[in-house]
């Protein structure tokens, strides 16, 4: 099945691109979606989103057709999903 995965802010900088199209199995996790999305780029993208045990963080917002994702309960993903990163914002 395929999946869009839109970067926003140094994310999308560091890609070079605004979205990619993952082909994933059926049963795949939103967290192994993202990381096997990462895995296309360099350790800056990685460490935006990963810790290193390779673990999302908490700080790296995941949006699904626009609306938050719920980490206590990971959706499903389906054909034709639309998965949205936001790396972490700082500031003041």
């Amino acid at each position: 099945m395929k999946i869009t995965i839109e970067y926003n802010g140094q994310l999308r900088h560091l890609a070079q691109r605004e979205s990619d199209v993952l082909d994933i199995d059926e049963g795949t996790s939103i967290p192994e979606a993202v990381a096997q999305a990462a895995a296309s780029y360099d350790e800056s993208f990685q460490a935006i989103l990963f810790d290193s045990q390779g673990e999302l963080l908490p700080s790296a917002l995941v949006l699904m057709h626009d609306e938050p994702v719920d980490r206590e309960q990971w959706p499903t993903l389906t054909d034709g999903d639309v998965l949205t990163l936001l790396p972490p914002i700082a500031g003041g």
